[in-house]
């Protein structure tokens, strides 16, 4: 599935998720959403989404400072700007996360832009030494 099911779940009661639970999750989705964009139909935008929720409730376990909303909003910004849409991104994670956005839009904003460029700058190095 896409996460869209799991995805209330884990921002509903991000503290309830283990940093173990969360790097399998990670793991196991990662694999299943590259097979299936490399061989099935389907979106990518809610399976990026999730991952980048999941990887910014990680995020929030390893560094308190963040916590859990913060990376949940992060991860779910830079999620879906990595796979082309930094606009959607902002869009989709301000309507997901709806009054809790208010405070995190400068932090939104910076993820989607920076996890957008910085993909952009992988991409293209890449591009150049395979020429």
């Amino acid at each position: 599935m896409s996460g869209q099911a799991t995805l209330p779940t884990l921002a509903t009661d991000p503290g309830h998720w283990s940093a173990f639970a969360l790097v399998v999750l990670l793991v196991c989705k990662g694999l299943a959403f590259a097979v299936c964009i490399g061989a099935f139909r389907g979106g990518a935008v809610f399976p990026a989404v999730f991952l980048g929720a999941a990887a910014g409730v990680l995020a929030g376990t390893w560094f308190p400072v963040i916590g859990y909303v913060d990376g949940l909003a992060i991860g779910m910004a830079a999620g879906a700007a990595v796979i082309g849409l930094p606009v959607t991104s902002v869009l989709l994670t301000t309507l997901l996360l709806g009054d809790a956005a208010t405070d995190l839009m400068p932090a939104i904003i910076v993820s989607a832009v920076t996890s957008f460029v910085l993909d952009e700058l992988l991409t293209s190095r890449r591009s150049e030494s395979v020429r």
